[in-house]
């Protein structure tokens, strides 16, 4: 959980305190169900917990849009850069829409990962 929580604060410089543990864990919990009936599998293979951990921040900023727009902390991210990798989100775009751009094109589209461990049953 302490996870979601640096990732959150990552991506919107506001500081996730421990209010919203219990909707963070319910929507690990979530997140964590999907990818192992998506796989058909009992137990999440280690690998998959970045995802997880990912799938989750974006579901949080889904839905508390509102409360970090409204966070004098928001400070959201216009580009990240991971080795030779780099992601921009647009600098002369609304703090709403660089979250919009965030959870679609970051934090939700790891089909990729989850379809390496699917299994037939």
């Amino acid at each position: 959980m302490e996870n979601v929580k640096d990732l959150l604060q990552t991506f919107t410089s506001v500081t996730i305190d421990s209010t919203y543990d219990t909707i963070i864990q319910y929507l690990y919990n979530n997140e964590q169900q999907h990818i192992l009936n998506d796989c058909n599998l009992t137990e999440l293979p280690k690998e998959l917990e970045f995802v997880v951990e990912e799938l989750t921040a974006g579901r949080f900023i889904q839905t508390h849009k509102n409360v970090l727009l409204s966070s004098d902390e928001l400070n959201v991210v216009t580009k990240i850069k991971e080795g030779d990798t780099e992601v921009n989100f647009g600098s002369n775009t609304s703090a709403e829409s660089r979250l919009d751009t965030i959870v679609t094109s970051w934090l939700s589209n790891r089909e990729r990962d989850i379809a390496c461990y699917r299994r037939l049953k």
